[in-house]
């Protein structure tokens, strides 16, 4: 169980999401990892790079303001059961998403945490390199 990778997240509106998409592929000079609708929240999702883009309008795009990052996990049950015996609040048990599973997490400091396990992780992502037996 390990953090593979830390997302910024970029919330946009939905017009200029694909401009928005195109900007961190020239900036990051990759194409994108990741892109999918959540049709049931109203957003277009996007990875590229440590980069994830959330294009959606003001009201869909509300609920996701207060989450202040996305860690990518390769054991999000193991991350589940752990979190709390160190002080954090599963403030959103696991659930299915578009691009696997997630949860939300309220740590110690305050800080509301997105954990999200990939059904098809991208290797780049995992940037410590590590392997599930370490």
């Amino acid at each position: 169980m390990h953090i593979r990778g830390v997302l910024t997240r970029r919330l946009v509106m939905v017009e200029d999401f694909d401009d928005a998409v195109a900007l961190y592929e020239t900036l990051f000079r990759q194409p994108v990892r990741t892109r999918f609708d959540y049709r049931e929240k109203g957003l277009r999702v996007a990875q590229v790079g440590q980069v994830l883009l959330i294009g959606g309008s003001a009201a869909s795009l509300e609920p996701f303001r207060a989450t202040a990052m996305t860690f990518l996990v390769s054991d999000l049950s193991g991350y589940a059961a752990y979190l709390p015996t160190i002080g954090a609040t599963i403030v959103r048990a696991i659930q299915k998403v578009p691009s696997g599973r997630n949860m939300l997490v309220r740590h110690s400091d305050q800080s509301l945490i997105e954990y999200v396990e990939h059904d098809n992780p991208n290797p780049a992502d995992d940037v410590l390199g590590l392997t599930e037996s370490e």
